[in-house]
């Protein structure tokens, strides 16, 4: 939050970009050779972590990750022809709530029981894009459900005011007769 707040990610220049990327990258492959070589003894003598929470190796190779792959995005968002990746990454980002949920359900009741492909690739990308494709699907499903519940709602909760407010102004007019 506090990097979008004061647009510190839109500020950064190619250089550090490419010095982002370069100490992410070094970084993640210095941990990852390490952790191979190590094979985790560093977490066990740390007693903080361990795979569920992660500990100082797996944190460490998640840092240089999220540099190397920042400083990768920020050159390639520069490269015009190459930025509608980032868009298409962008989107897929903002709907990976309801990918992440629906996901299993598409898969396992839907795509394994009635599409039978037998070329591995080929099922790979239908099973991928009708998964992706249908939870973004179900989002927008359900958020036009959810607007125009709301719709109605405040309709009925408008009319409900009309009529309250007139009946109001009616019992009110018939005590200033009395």
């Amino acid at each position: 939050m506090i990097f979008e707040k004061y647009k510190i990610f839109e500020r950064i220049t190619i250089v550090k970009s490419l010095l982002a990327m370069t100490i992410g990258g070094a970084v993640y492959l210095g941990f990852w050779i390490f952790a191979c070589n190590d094979r985790l003894k560093l977490d066990g003598l740390v007693h903080f972590g361990g795979f569920n929470p992660p500990g100082i190796t797996f944190m460490s190779l998640s840092l240089g990750m999220i540099f190397l792959c920042y400083g990768l995005f920020n050159i390639i968002n520069r490269i015009k022809p190459l930025s509608f990746v980032i868009r298409f990454v962008s989107f897929l980002g903002s709907h990976t709530l309801y990918i992440f949920l629906y996901h299993k359900f598409f898969l396992d009741y839907i795509l394994r029981p009635y599409v039978q492909i037998s070329d591995d690739y080929a099922r790979f990308m239908v099973y991928i894009s009708v998964m992706t494709g249908s939870s973004i699907f179900l989002e927008f499903f359900i958020g036009c459900l959810v607007k125009s519940y709301c719709h109605i709602s405040q309709k009925v909760k408008d009319s409900h005011c009309i009529v309250n407010s007139i009946h109001t102004a009616d019992i009110q007019a018939a005590e200033e007769r009395s």
